[in-house]
């Protein structure tokens, strides 16, 4: 069990911000929902000359999947001690990770397009792949950060948005499995 809340904390030196410190790179790396370029079904990346990074577009990031991969070596690693606590530690893990989200989503001051339909992308994908540990302070996270998001105008916009999650939820079926129902 440690070595996996090793890698959730990261290098976090206050134990109480266990679950908090994981999106330091998300902030850190540049990854910002004010600019970018269309989430898409193919993997592919661009250089942005104005920013000087390099901004890639494979759908949902990869720093959203390290997190649902670090919460579910949490879950089978408390589960092989006690299945009882998976829900009571899962529940308080996904408060941290949904209060750190809307805060993240706070801290933008303007969303482009392709970042709106980014941050509407990541942040459905992280609420319906942990709604079985919800608890009301997560569902309220959850609800602040989608009031902070612009709507989704287009059909299009929607279409290319289910295409991704349905993409997303098949890449990672296995690796999901244990957010499905409370054990």
């Amino acid at each position: 069990m440690y070595m996996s809340l090793y890698k959730l904390i990261g290098w976090c030196n206050n134990p109480s911000d266990l679950y908090l410190c994981w999106f330091v790179h998300v902030q850190g790396g540049k990854l910002f929902w004010g600019s970018g370029v269309t989430p898409c079904m193919k993997r592919s990346c661009t250089w942005v000359k104005k920013t000087n990074m390099i901004l890639c577009c494979a759908g949902v990031r990869n720093y959203l999947k390290e997190v649902l991969m670090s919460l579910t070596a949490v879950h089978a690693e408390v589960f092989a001690m006690s299945h009882e606590l998976v829900s009571r530690v899962l529940s308080r893990l996904i408060e941290g990770v949904a209060e750190e989200m809307a805060r993240l989503l706070l801290c933008v001051h303007a969303f482009s397009t392709h970042g709106a339909l980014q941050a509407h992308l990541e942040l459905y994908v992280l609420q319906h792949s942990t709604s079985a540990f919800h608890t009301p302070i997560s569902r309220q996270s959850f609800k602040q950060a989608v009031t902070l998001l612009p709507q989704i105008s287009t059909g299009t916009e929607r279409k290319l948005m289910a295409d991704l999650v349905n993409r997303f939820n098949n890449n990672m079926k296995l690796q999901l499995i244990c957010f499905q129902s409370v054990s």
